[in-house]
């Protein structure tokens, strides 16, 4: 008997279309191979009682192991812990684990849903580590739960199984081409799911060119680098077959901005520089002076404020001459932010008057808010420091209300940094840390170094020199390695450690880091975070002790 016979025979009752029984064929066919795998499974609770009662009874029956995360109410941690009770006792290299009931852990044990997801989505590497299916049962209420907290939810999504009783599956319906789709739907997250899934049904180059450049910059929006990266390749690749010079010069505009905003500018700048040629070839005025603007960014962030001024002029004169104000107004504010650099304040407040003018013309919160920000800094070097939380704070609101994570991070960076310079140290500390958290979460390293630096100069202003040590020889290296101007101020910032802490007492501290090496630097960072976290559970215990931990 063929297998989607077989499956409609032995459960007539579980889906009422062909759609769906397609699906259960594709699931079967998945969970009947041999290996490791992850996948959900969307169905309400009765759908997903009939699917483990007909596996219960199948031949792969003996290999099948069910997790009820009621029982007890768990979270990730005891999640792990349940799955490794299951390969202890059962041992099998081919085993399935459908794990069920959560929608009932989170709600009975009043979970916070946004912990318990971005908790499973911390802990997916650690289903990898065992050749065997897991399989998680989710409500479409709780896939939608995870959409808005599993920070990289969609790599969940690669395979998913929906099973519904009475109405056809997802994916057909998806493409209705009389509602454009920016109409359609307004929450970005389903913006991305609509369009990759319409792109799978894609035949036409041209359309999948628009849809992955489209893609590229959602998941820019939503901060995940590596997924907007795939994109951006990946359309680079169809332009480059199809000739289409405009859509390659995005592809590359669009990857110059991902390395950017992770810090690494040399790659950054041979994109933009790759981008702007196409341009040139093409006459794309709008993107000549989209290029030079981020050229300009790229200089500056080097520190080379003359040739950053130069692009920016350039690229104002071209946004003038196409009458785009927005743009004018964002060159202005980056020649501010130069003569700022250079200790110009005149000419730099010059300047942000000329863009702020602009930005509230159009209603440019954004434009509104970086203005904020940079007199909030000329108020901080003039040692304003009362003006300048007062700036900052403003500046915080706008950022939150925005949903601007790598802006909330400057900001906090900068508010931490004035209860610092008052004496603050509690409050300084605070903001750091949860600025610290927000960088590390979008893979901003610049951002990450940044608040080493003032890590280090914190705990050397209160006396732990072994502390700010480690801190500012840390964002030293990652300093470095993006070429940052800042580079030469921490040297100078550990040279003044070096005084107070005593030359003996540092050059010993030094010579140390240099024969314990950056490998074992790093098994002894994460030794401790795991001794102090999962060492502490006593569920986790026993299975450190017998060697079956998988993150040893």
């Amino acid at each position: 008997m063929k297998k989607k016979e077989r499956v409609n025979t032995q459960t007539p009752l579980l889906f009422h279309n062909s759609g769906n029984q397609e699906n259960f064929s594709l699931f079967y066919t998945f969970l009947s191979r041999p290996g490791k795998g992850l996948c959900l499974c969307q169905a309400m609770p009765p759908e997903q009682l009939k699917i483990l009662e007909f596996f219960k009874t199948d031949p792969m029956g003996d290999r099948v192991h069910f997790i009820d995360m009621i029982s007890p109410l768990s979270g990730p941690m005891e999640l792990q812990v349940s799955v490794l009770d299951a390969i202890e006792k059962f041992g099998s290299s081919r085993d399935i684990f459908f794990i069920y009931h959560m929608e009932e852990c989170i709600f009975q044990s009043k979970i916070d849903a946004k912990d318990f997801f971005n908790g499973l989505n911390l802990i997916r590497d650690f289903f990898g580590r065992f050749r065997a299916v897991f399989v998680f049962f989710m409500t479409e209420s709780l896939v939608k739960t995870m959409i808005r907290h599993a920070f990289d939810f969609y790599d969940w999504m690669k395979l998913t199984f929906e099973f519904h009783p009475e109405k056809e599956q997802l994916l057909p319906q998806v493409m209705d081409t009389d509602v454009p789709w920016r109409k359609k739907y307004s929450d970005i997250d389903k913006k991305i799911k609509y369009l990759e899934k319409s792109l799978e049904l894609m035949k036409n180059e041209k359309e999948q060119l628009l849809r992955m450049l489209e893609l590229g910059s959602l998941y820019t929006q939503v901060y995940k680098y590596d997924k907007a990266l795939e994109y951006f390749h990946a359309a680079e690749e169809i332009a480059s077959r199809l000739g289409d010079k405009g859509g390659l010069s995005k592809g590359l505009s669009g990857e110059g901005s991902i390395f950017r905003i992770r810090g690494d500018y040399v790659v950054a700048l041979e994109k933009y520089e790759q981008s702007l040629k196409i341009r040139e070839e093409i006459g794309d005025k709008a993107g000549i002076a989209k290029s030079l603007h981020n050229i300009g960014i790229i200089f500056q962030k080097k520190g080379d404020y003359g040739t950053a001024l130069k692009k920016y002029e350039s690229a104002r004169q071209v946004f003038e001459e196409m009458g785009d104000k927005a743009n004018v107004a964002k060159s202005l504010h980056q020649m501010g932010t130069i003569y700022y650099f250079k200790g110009e304040y005149a000419a730099a407040l010059e300047k942000y008057e000329q863009s702020l003018k602009i930005a509230e013309e159009l209603g440019d919160r954004t434009g509104v808010a970086i203005t904020l920000h940079q007199e909030g800094m000329i108020c901080q070097m003039k040692g304003e420091y009362a003006a300048a939380l007062e700036k900052y704070e403003q500046l915080l609101k706008i950022e939150e209300e925005l949903g601007d994570r790598a802006g909330v991070a400057i900001s906090l960076h900068k508010i931490g940094a004035i209860y610092h310079y008052k004496g603050d140290y509690g409050a300084a500390l605070e903001k750091y840390e949860t600025a610290l958290k927000i960088s590390e979460e979008s893979g901003d390293r610049l951002g990450i170094a940044l608040v080493y630096g003032q890590l280090g100069l914190l705990f050397q202003a209160t006396g732990k020199f072994a502390e700010a040590f480690e801190y500012l020889l840390t964002a030293l290296a990652i300093f470095t390695e993006l070429e940052s101007p800042d580079a030469a101020k921490t040297v100078g910032n550990l040279k003044q450690l070096r005084k107070d802490w005593g030359e003996e007492a540092f050059d010993e501290a030094m010579e140390k880091r240099r024969k314990r090496g950056s490998e074992e630097e790093r098994k002894r960072i994460e030794e401790k975070k795991r001794e102090s976290t999962v060492g502490a559970n006593p569920r986790v215990r026993p299975f450190i002790d017998k060697g079956l931990w998988p993150y040893q």
